[in-house]
């Protein structure tokens, strides 16, 4: 089924509760709980996270490059923009079409989601959520996997929503988050248990995932771990997947992104690890210095 290009318009007051920039509904950046399309902006955090910044001659191949493009729920906003920093850090969770794929390297299974309504089934048989407006996508599904990005500041125009998670929706739908992170929790320690046993004793009585790094799996734990104490007062858990998939390091500098409230694009809806690939990628450009000329723009599409 293609999406519809003539994108719905939703003018509901549920999703315009946390607005406050006038009567017309605009504002910098996308409101609260509304569904949104993005993509990597791979100029700006290529520029922000590799050094030296990027050539002229880079910059056009990386302008040139075809973003994969994500939908998700922006579930928080922090902070606000300003003219040196028009970016917004936020918190999107990915939805995706038909349940996520099993991951046992991730410890990831299908359950770790939630069905959007009309869509119903579930192996756990969770309630659909039920959104504003029906997604022009048949069989999705809310992800648990969620990301911190920043959001370039551009003028969002409320009556343009597409469609919106009411926010009774969104407090049912915390419990289940929490629920699918003690999930993968368990199974991390599970493995963890199988190839060291010393550690996963260690760590079974423990809040937080393991702090000791005596082999790869414990140290990707150990990078969640990482962020749940980096994002301690946000209400969500912190940015699984990133951690699990990206470089060791912290993630100091969140991934650059532009949005909008359009869903007529894409057409299909990608598997989220794809964007954490990218990330993946980016990342490695930086750790290895940014040098490389041109082909290190080319290396993010490879």
């Amino acid at each position: 089924m293609l999406a519809s290009a003539n994108s719905p318009q939703v003018n509901s007051p549920q999703i315009l509760d946390d607005v406050d920039d006038g009567d017309d509904g605009k504002r910098n950046d996308p409101a609260i709980k509304s569904i949104i399309a993005f993509s990597i902006n791979y100029v700006a955090t290529l520029n922000a996270q590799t050094y030296p910044e990027l050539s002229e001659a880079e910059i056009a191949i990386a302008a040139t490059l075809p973003p994969k493009i994500y939908v998700g729920v922006l579930d928080n906003v922090y902070g606000l923009p300003f003219d040196e920093d028009p970016f917004i850090e936020c918190r999107i969770y990915f939805i995706t079409q038909q349940l996520p794929p099993a991951d046992s390297d991730l410890c990831l299974e299908p359950a770790m989601s939630i069905p959007i309504w009309p869509t119903t089934e579930h192996p756990l048989s969770r309630e659909p959520i039920k959104l504003t407006n029906p997604l022009p996508w048949p069989n999705c599904y809310l992800s648990s996997i969620c990301s911190d990005l920043r959001i370039l500041a551009s003028e969002f125009d409320d009556t343009q929503i597409c469609a919106s998670m009411p926010f009774p929706e969104s407090r049912r739908v915390k419990p289940l988050r929490r629920e699918d992170e003690k999930t993968r929790r368990n199974l991390l320690d599970a493995r963890a248990a199988q190839q060291d046993p010393n550690s996963a004793a260690q760590c079974v009585d423990e809040s937080n995932l393991p702090n000791a790094q005596n082999n790869e799996d414990e140290a990707q734990a150990t990078q969640v771990d990482a962020v749940f104490k980096e994002h301690a007062g946000h209400d969500e858990v912190g940015d699984i997947m990133l951690q699990i998939m990206s470089s060791t390091d912290a993630p100091s500098k969140l991934t650059m992104v532009d949005a909008w409230y359009d869903l007529s694009l894409p057409i299909d809806l990608p598997d989220p690890r794809g964007f954490f690939e990218e990330e993946k990628a980016i990342r490695k450009l930086r750790a290895e210095g940014g040098g490389g000329g041109p082909n290190r723009c080319r290396q993010i599409a490879a």
